[in-house]
């Protein structure tokens, strides 16, 4: 007889812990879908033309196109000054 009382105290333990891991990986994944919720409506009020848009006027260079770096030979040995690269 004792051994039944264990056995059913072995399954009421693991119902009461299976019951309250369900609970737990229920509420995560209601928390995971709000914040998935929260994405989706920032992606709805994203718009590309706006934000290419608002890149350019923002961090635009200007009209002047600068001058192209001049051209370092790292295989010749030494730069202009002399020094070794």
């Amino acid at each position: 007889m004792k051994f039944q009382y264990l056995e059913e105290d072995r399954i009421e333990f693991l119902k009461k812990v299976l019951w309250n891991y369900a609970n737990l990986i229920s509420s995560i994944c209601v928390v995971d879908d709000e914040s998935c919720e929260r994405i989706r409506v920032c992606l709805e009020s994203c718009d590309v033309d706006k934000d290419i848009q608002t890149f350019i006027k923002e961090r635009a260079t200007g009209p002047d196109i600068p001058e192209p770096p001049s051209y370092v030979n790292f295989y010749a040995g030494s730069g202009e000054n002399g020094t070794r690269y």
